[in-house]
């Protein structure tokens, strides 16, 4: 993975990012530091204007957890994920763009589709 300084990253939907994912309590103090993979959903236009944020779905290699309708599977070796993943349209966030840490790759424009179908099912569209 090639590390990209922060002020350099300006993501594009479908762009798959490892990225600081920190659970942090009503001070601000980070309770749980994590980085993990996210997809990029955000449209292009907010990410070419440089906006402070940006909208991500988060993947996880968990495959012992309950498989929901808004999960969708990515395999081994694709998208130069290195196990098997799940990406959780059901946990749709925006974080800040400088937590943003790691390009790793693209998803397809298929995959994209079916994300999206599943943000729609997630937000009952």
């Amino acid at each position: 993975m090639k590390h990209i300084f922060t002020e350099d990253i300006l993501p594009s939907r479908g762009d798959i990012y490892v990225a600081d994912m920190n659970t942090v309590d009503s001070m601000g103090h980070i309770l749980v530091h994590k980085r993990r993979p996210v997809i990029v959903v955000q449209n292009d236009l907010a990410n070419n204007h440089h906006s402070s944020t940006v909208t991500v779905v988060p993947i996880s290699s968990d495959k012992h957890g309950k498989r929901l309708p808004t999960h969708l599977l990515l395999e081994k070796n694709c998208f130069m994920l290195r196990q098997q993943s799940i990406a959780h349209a059901e946990n749709i966030t925006t974080i800040l763009r400088s937590d943003l840490r790691y390009y790793i790759s693209r998803v397809d424009e298929a995959t994209m589709k079916k994300l999206v179908r599943l943000i729609s099912i997630q937000i009952g569209a």
